[in-house]
């Protein structure tokens, strides 16, 4: 492994590459007047406009013309797999996976970056990235060389995963306190299915459902892929200075003979084999918004704050928190929210480490941009310039201040007053919000040299615990080589064992059995793989 100044150097080159994202394809002429244009993919929630105004006030600040490739993210990697395999390629590629990215690297579409040039273009990037996450770059070398700038958010609550409860069916069967160990959690769950919570006189309410039970397994030191939402995948965690794979732990044999007691019970929700959304927006919970369940963990924290500001609108909160607040006004003020997992006991009870910024989501860049020098060049030097400093970086996602937006006072739903960007002119209308904004960077740093604003978030979410990452995290962060051979079949053999465990179709003592035919189907190439890449890497 490189030295950590070579690291360094190069993440910096990825990250303004992966910045400048836009364009028609590296290798491209100036137009007319000049310019550049850099095609580039991007995490969307709704189409891009090539008109709007915050895109053009970048493009005529750096004198460069991006092009923002509109491709639907619940298909992107099928649509992106299929423009590349047309020998459509942007210049630069938002990742979703280390999978993706080393297919990318293996079918010759991106190139790395040169250290020497990030250190001479880009300083400014690999400074955010130092004081941020001074040893992330090492995580997206692939074959020696990096290939990667990363993609995070600095900020409190920002990827927290949520215990939330409701409070009132915790009172309305004796509970007075939230739950914090996991017999408390346990007899929570028994008296939410058993003792009527809701008082409807039925017996149709549960203690949790499928999302839940990563706040089980996190309760025993590992979360299997069983235990996540979004897209799930299998976590490696670190185990006697090893990287191990979680869902083959003898402690995930404990957790699954608690939770298919409880399916048994009729404690865990029935349906918790489809999960608990049901369509639409994915983090929504439409078990706990209809009052199935009492407890989840589905979505992030920030899908479950309330509104920011007394005159916010309802919809401003999370949409989970929002679309409860809609059939359930009153029960929304009794929501308890932590970010703080169950422990078995107070001597047993894991933390795990703070501020981990390293994802799957990154970003890369095309073989021709990259070989194209001056082009190359100027897209690091824009980028260079956007992470100089707090009011560059906001330009260039919000908008020029004084003309876009402004700092007013608001009063929050917490009663104290902060500092809020307030829309000026036509900024302030929605619809046109919509057609004239565009964000444009790699990650959001912390600038801690500005002057730091608070805001209602961190009041919210840091006595919640959500300032520090109290879940698992996954820590293989690459593509292993037997990957792609191995998985499908890896992940269908773990997936059937733990619902079959579960359900009561095979009994406890099959998970050792499970764990034997995991091994022997590839899992155990997989898991040397993973330990000579955690050797390396942390070498």
């Amino acid at each position: 492994m490189k030295s950590m100044k070579k690291i360094v150097s190069l993440v910096v080159v990825t990250v303004i590459a992966a910045s400048t994202v836009v364009g028609c394809g590296g290798g491209d002429s100036k137009d007319e007047n000049g310019r550049y244009t850099y095609s580039m993919t991007m995490y969307q929630t709704s189409t891009a406009n090539p008109d709007a105004v915050q895109l053009k006030a970048i493009e005529d600040k750096y004198n460069i013309n991006l092009d923002v490739w509109n491709v639907e993210w619940q298909k992107y990697d099928e649509i992106l797999n299929l423009k590349l395999a047309g020998g459509e390629v942007p210049d630069i590629i938002y990742v979703k996976t280390a999978a993706a990215a080393q297919k990318y690297v293996d079918q010759g579409v991106v190139a790395p970056i040169s250290l020497e040039l990030l250190e001479e273009k880009a300083p400014n990037i690999l400074k955010r990235l130092e004081e941020d996450a001074p040893d992330i770059l090492k995580y997206y070398y692939i074959d020696d060389e990096l290939y990667s700038l990363p993609s995070f958010s600095v900020g409190a609550g920002a990827n927290g995963i949520p215990m939330v409860w409701r409070g009132d069916w915790l009172k309305n069967v004796g509970i007075n306190k939230v739950p914090e160990s996991l017999d408390e959690y346990e007899e929570a769950f028994y008296k939410f299915a058993k003792e009527d919570p809701d008082g409807n006189g039925k017996n149709d309410t549960y203690g949790l459902s499928r999302s839940g039970l990563i706040a089980i397994f996190a309760a025993y030191g590992y979360v299997p892929t069983m235990g996540q939402t979004g897209t799930p995948q299998g976590y490696w965690m670190e185990r006697d200075g090893k990287l191990v794979y979680s869902s083959v732990q003898p402690e995930m044999k404990e957790a699954l003979a608690r939770i298919s007691k409880w399916y048994a019970d009729g404690v865990l929700d029935p349906e918790f084999i489809t999960g608990e959304n049901k369509g639409g927006y994915w983090a929504i919970s439409h078990q706990f918004v209809n009052g199935i369940i009492g407890f989840t963990c589905h979505g992030m924290s920030y899908h479950w704050e309330p509104k920011a500001f007394v005159d916010s609108d309802a919809s401003s909160s999370g949409q989970d928190r929002y679309e409860f607040e809609k059939l359930n006004s009153e029960a929304a003020e009794s929501l308890e929210i932590s970010g703080i997992p169950p422990y078995l006991s107070k001597e047993t009870q894991k933390t795990y480490p703070k501020k981990e910024y390293v994802r799957g989501e990154r970003w890369m860049f095309s073989k021709s941009l990259v070989e194209d020098e001056e082009k190359f060049n100027k897209l690091l030097e824009v980028y260079n310039d956007i992470y100089s400093s707090r009011e560059n970086f906001e330009f260039a996602n919000t908008g020029e201040r004084g003309v876009v937006w402004d700092y007013e006072d608001a009063v929050s739903t917490n009663g104290k007053t902060y500092k809020r960007t307030a829309y000026l002119g036509d900024w302030k209308d929605e619809e046109y919000r919509k057609e004239n904004s565009f964000s444009f960077n790699l990650f959001t740093p912390s600038f801690p040299e500005a002057e730091k604003i608070d805001t209602p978030r961190d009041d919210w979410a840091i006595p919640r615990g959500f300032d520090d990452q109290y879940m698992p995290n996954n820590r293989l962060y690459v593509s292993l080589p037997s990957e792609s051979k191995y998985s499908a079949e890896l992940t269908k053999i773990e997936e059937e064992a733990y619902m079959d465990i579960i359900t009561g179709a095979q009994p406890i003592d099959y998970f050792d059995e499970f764990v034997e035919k995991w091994r022997a189907s590839g899992g155990e190439v997989l898991e040397q793989e993973a330990e000579a890449w955690y050797e390396e890497v942390n070498g």
